[in-house]
């Protein structure tokens, strides 16, 4: 599978406007080696719910439709915009940032260039962060692929996160993590 197209129409817009972001989700899952189950694109902003009125008003620059009624409730609910790409039938969800977490991982993001665009992506520290505490199986099955595939990895910044996570959240996620972490030797 290849990245879906339509991450060229988002890109060059949101970089032009000035606003944060990564790809996340199943294209970024691409960029670490596995196939995503669909192409639909995830597209994590550093900024918050705040800032819908401004990523609006790009849409029709990205060729891009919201896909609900009431799209200030849905995103004050959600802190997800739902939009399409109808010349494919592209799902495109915008995700605002709801912590300082998520506003630092979209400053990880890793540049990966894509028919001579430099697009940003997730990291994959943030990528297992992510699925660890979601917490999903789905998710969880992610992360020991991911983990499969013995990449080079910044080990003690996903345990650390993870404790952060698992205090805030009163769970223990550091151990789900090493466990993950030995099932692939």
């Amino acid at each position: 599978m290849e990245y879906n197209p339509v991450l060229l129409q988002i890109a060059p817009v949101l970089d032009a406007a000035k606003m944060p972001y990564m790809v996340s989700g199943g294209q970024a899952l691409l960029l670490h080696g596995l196939e995503p189950f669909n192409s639909d694109v995830d597209v994590s902003l550093g900024v918050s719910v705040s800032q819908r009125t401004q990523l609006q008003k790009m849409l029709a620059k990205m060729q891009l439709k919201i896909m609900v009624r009431s799209p200030a409730n849905f995103v004050r609910q959600t802190h997800v915009l739902p939009t399409i790409y109808e010349q494919t039938g592209t799902r495109v969800d915008f995700i605002f940032a709801d912590s300082q977490y998520e506003r630092d991982a979209v400053q990880r993001a890793i540049k990966l260039p894509i028919q001579g665009y430099n697009v940003n992506f997730m990291t994959l520290e943030d990528m297992l962060i992510h699925k660890v505490v979601s917490g999903e199986e789905t998710d969880l099955e992610h992360a020991r692929a991911l983990l499969a595939k013995k990449p080079k990895l910044k080990v003690r910044f996903v345990q650390q996160t993870l404790k952060e996570f698992s205090e805030m959240l009163d769970k223990s996620y550091v151990p789900v993590f090493d466990n993950l972490r030995k099932k692939r030797k």
